[in-house]
């Protein structure tokens, strides 16, 4: 058994969306737990630690997803960094790993519907959205939408967001993460849970991820 604690610096977007895999998510394989905290980047490794210590947790993995925003470019190279660090003394068996975005979240949905490389503001982003979702008859885009991990599911293409995503972190490989734009490392978690999906959800994420020709 499996088991992932995911602290999230968003209340809604992130969480909703990762508690779609808590949804389905085979139980006998894994156990994921989602936490929104609506803090900024140093302050979620942080309250990440004090919850690792205080219920003694061994044996899991810890993942950070987190935005640039306009967070510190200092506090959000250095939460990486940390986190980094933390995964290479694997204390208790745990691994740490991060989810981040520059800039934000919203950059990993848009990429299910077409590649993007070019430097938006996170408005524009959510721009975009509005209009994908209304043209596939949704009222909107809502960042509280509950129900966000099936419906991008259902009318995007997360195969194309994984290989889009994967390509944005390769040609952004050599700046430091927070002058990495656009990029988002979102993909890396959403494939590793993804494995313990119904076959159903699990193939059009999984399908040649990781073959980018």
């Amino acid at each position: 058994m499996e088991t992932y604690y995911i602290f999230c610096e968003g209340k809604k977007t992130e969480p909703n969306y990762f508690e779609g895999f808590v949804r389905y998510a085979d139980p006998e394989q894994v156990k994921i737990n989602c936490f929104g905290l609506g803090k900024e980047t140093l302050r979620i490794l942080e309250l990440a630690q004090n919850y690792i210590r205080k219920n003694e947790i061994k044996q899991s993995h810890i993942w950070l997803v987190f935005d640039r925003d306009d967070f510190v470019a200092k506090n959000f190279d250095e939460t990486i960094q940390k986190v980094k660090e933390l995964d290479q003394k694997r204390k208790g068996g745990n691994t740490y790993r991060c989810a981040w975005s520059n800039e934000c979240f919203e950059l990993w949905i848009l990429l299910h519907f077409s590649y993007y490389q070019t430097l938006f503001h996170r408005d524009e982003y959510i721009r975009l959205l509005k209009k994908i979702f209304r043209k596939h008859g949704f009222l909107t885009y809502k960042k509280q939408e509950q129900d966000l991990f099936e419906i991008v599911l259902k009318i995007g293409d997360p195969h194309l967001a994984v290989q889009s995503a994967k390509k944005l972190a390769l040609q952004q490989q050599k700046k430091r993460p927070s002058q990495a734009r656009p990029c988002t490392y979102v993909f890396e978690l959403v494939l590793e849970l993804a494995c313990y999906l119904p076959e159903e959800m699990r193939a059009p994420i999984l399908k040649k991820s990781w073959n980018l020709g």
